[in-house]
């Protein structure tokens, strides 16, 4: 039996699950736990929203202990983030977290929960900007780790 795109729930491989606090990512992380999935969920803590930041990071962290779902937190310096391109910036920051986490391991895949809005904007910002020979394009299902 193959499970999520592919990936057999006993193949053992570790599934990075890349945690918001939002519906979408809780949901995702609710599914591969309950499928067995050998999962550790990653967390970004921006400090943009000050309590609130820290309130979506108590959250995953309460939901992730009463399931005994091993939880790694990183918490960014939001002056840092503010230097250029917010977005670009916590992008990177949560993605190079990802990664970092990922490559300790022999085999591992980075898991991130997307809605059907996220693509929306996702082709909306490429419009906007001028990129109009990948217009149609939005996120793609999956990509290669590097």
């Amino acid at each position: 039996m193959r499970g999520m795109d592919g990936i057999a729930p006993n193949d053992h491989s570790v599934i990075v699950v890349g945690v918001s606090g939002g519906k979408d990512s809780m949901l995702l992380l609710h599914l591969l736990h309950s499928a067995s999935y050998d999962i550790i969920a990653a967390h970004v803590n921006y400090g943009l929203r000050g309590e609130e930041s820290n309130g979506d990071e108590k959250f995953v962290r309460e939901f992730c202990e009463q399931r005994d779902i091993q939880l790694v937190v990183e918490r960014a310096n939001p002056d840092e983030l503010r230097k250029g391109n917010l977005q670009a910036n916590a992008r990177k920051v949560r993605y190079d977290f990802f990664e970092s986490i990922a490559s300790r391991f022999d085999k591992a895949y980075i898991a991130v929960a997307h809605h059907s809005n996220d693509q929306v904007e996702t082709i909306l910002m490429k419009w906007l900007r001028g990129s109009y020979r990948f217009f149609p394009l939005g996120m793609k299902q999956r990509t290669p780790r590097i």
